[in-house]
């Protein structure tokens, strides 16, 4: 700590003595009378610190959360920079992972808004159990490890550590496109369907949304 007279500057460091956090003189989120803490360049590091408000004091835009006033007792404050948070944070194989499926939501765009849409104004749920769109099929009644992104997507995800393949159930009365592939399967059979660590089974329902099809 350093003495500004009235006042102590808090800085927090790590084990190498580095600084972590500091607070800076005559700062404040409005430029009024404040102590204002700004986090150090670097990373792999993740801080966390307890501020306790007197009365009358208010905590304003703190941390990554960019509250614009936090009027709390005793609040506790994650400041962060460079945690594993980010998806260049695990690696580079997770990183190409993760920019294909950023890359495929930014395509779904249309798609997720519409469903947006439809739940708030019919309260259709986005996710939907396999029997919300095939009632008829008795099969999709028992099915819990699969779903329906909308009325379009049908989706089979990976549950277990390692597995590269799977079990998935194409309900009946329709045909199916394989996202990956491109591939057709017909409806009402089960199918022993591969999964690279980078992909999971997704199917389309009669080629809609087929702007997916060979991206996942």
């Amino acid at each position: 700590m350093a003495d500004w007279g009235k006042a102590l500057q808090m800085t927090f460091y790590n084990r190498k003595g580095e600084i972590l956090l500091q607070e800076i003189p005559n700062g404040g989120a409005r430029q009024k009378k404040a102590r204002h803490f700004k986090s150090l360049p670097g990373g792999g590091y993740r801080l966390k610190a307890s501020f306790v408000s007197n009365p009358g004091e208010k905590i304003c835009g703190c941390g990554q959360y960019q509250q614009e006033v936090m009027d709390l007792k005793g609040c506790s404050l994650e400041l962060a920079t460079g945690a594993e948070n980010e998806i260049w944070s695990y690696g580079e194989e997770n990183y190409e992972i993760m920019v294909k499926f950023i890359r495929i939501r930014e395509m779904m765009r249309d798609y997720i808004r519409g469903l947006m849409r439809e739940a708030h104004e019919t309260g259709s749920p986005v996710m939907r159990a396999m029997f919300y769109e095939f009632p008829e099929d008795e099969n999709c009644w028992d099915i819990r490890d699969a779903y329906m992104f909308g009325p379009d997507i049908l989706v089979a995800p990976i549950c277990h550590e390692k597995a590269r393949k799977r079990s998935v159930y194409l309900p009946s009365g329709t045909f199916f496109l394989h996202a990956g592939t491109g591939e057709r399967y017909e409806g009402g059979k089960w199918y022993e369907v591969e999964a690279a660590l980078d992909t999971l089974p997704v199917f389309l329902r009669e080629g809609r949304q087929e702007y997916l099809a060979g991206q996942i």
